[in-house]
């Protein structure tokens, strides 16, 4: 019952055009009629809780039922979630300025929530910067995030209306990343996704991704950046990058920097942040950390309490074996049931 009422959520809200884009897509690919490949999509959706995105996505178009069964879907994220994470106090992480409040001592930069003061604060706050890092209180994949020259405004009170107007609530100086990382990319901050499961004291790694731009200041995947999965128990990239267009990258098509064999050489302290970072708030047990690695260490940039669980590309898994596995060893290690 729970699982018609997940898809019936589903449905409710589900882009059709981005649908029948996919199945169209998908259909020319195995060669065979639309037709099936709905009826299959819908198949998947009500057996493994996928959304038609993890059917691309994931190839499960391809997969038999013993191999679909071991991915992480749309379905099973959301029961992780719902069982993990306190719905009452998940605005502690949505909520820019609450996360910034609450994770101050592992930021490693100046910021100002505009709400919380008036022009005279932010014109006094802004001294001595060139440039800044603006954003919505609400929101995630880098959606509405700007970078901004302080410069281009004529004066500190017409970027203070243009912040306000714009409803560009949290303001921050623009980090600045370890050199290896900005070879990469430079035009963003190249950040580390570290995603966590914790029961009481113990907090163990379920996965780890670099997250690269590709041409823009955001390193988001749905703003056209890649993903580099990395093995947690080296610190280093070991497949080529993958975006959400199914390009696959051996080397950077902008800087013609090596995707594989990244070395993240401040791992071990990028592990022991994300394990202090999530004692804080006990009540969110699932998350995702995006941090970042600054000549003085890594910092947090802000924790996601819907964790991505688009790490299951094709290409990572050549023996077509999902993460679902991993999840179930990592909560019977946690003793949890779900």
């Amino acid at each position: 019952m729970k699982t018609i009422k997940y898809i019936i959520r589903i449905f409710h809200n589900i882009n059709f055009d981005k649908m029948f884009e996919t199945t169209k897509k998908i259909s020319k690919r195995k060669k065979q009629l639309t037709i099936f490949v709905v009826f299959d999509m819908i198949w998947c959706a009500l057996r493994y809780g996928a959304g038609y995105n993890d059917y691309l996505y994931f190839g499960l178009y391809a997969l038999k039922s013993k191999y679909r069964k071991t991915y992480i879907t749309r379905g099973y994220n959301n029961k992780l979630v719902n069982a993990l994470n306190k719905k009452e106090d998940m605005h502690i992480l949505d909520n820019k300025n609450e996360f910034n409040e609450l994770f101050k001592d592992y930021l490693k930069r100046d910021w100002i929530y505009l709400d919380n003061g008036d022009k005279k604060t932010f014109i006094k706050w802004l001294e001595n910067k060139d440039e800044i890092i603006a954003k919505p209180n609400n929101g995630s994949g880098g959606v509405g995030i700007e970078k901004i020259i302080v410069s281009d405004f004529s004066n500190p009170e017409q970027l203070y209306q243009y912040l306000k107007d714009k409803k560009l609530q949290i303001i921050e100086e623009v980090l600045k990343q370890v050199d290896y990382l900005n070879e990469i990319h430079d035009k963003s901050v190249n950040t580390v996704r570290i995603i966590t499961i914790t029961n009481n004291d113990k907090t163990l790694i379920l996965n780890a991704f670099l997250r690269v731009g590709n041409g823009g200041f955001v390193d988001n995947t749905c703003s056209g950046g890649m993903v580099v999965p990395i093995d947690i128990t080296k610190g280093e990239t070991i497949y080529p990058g993958t975006d959400l267009e199914e390009n696959v990258y051996d080397i950077h098509p902008l800087t013609n920097r090596d995707i594989v064999g990244i070395k993240i050489k401040d791992w071990d302290a990028c592990v022991e942040l994300v394990k202090k970072a999530s004692k804080l708030c006990p009540t969110i047990r699932y998350v995702g950390w995006d941090v970042a690695i600054t000549p003085f260490g890594p910092c947090l940039i802000e924790g996601n309490p819907y964790p991505g669980y688009y790490y299951q590309f094709p290409i990572y898994l050549p023996d077509k074996i999902g993460f679902m596995p991993k999840v179930k060893d990592i909560l019977n290690e946690l003793n949890l049931d779900i």
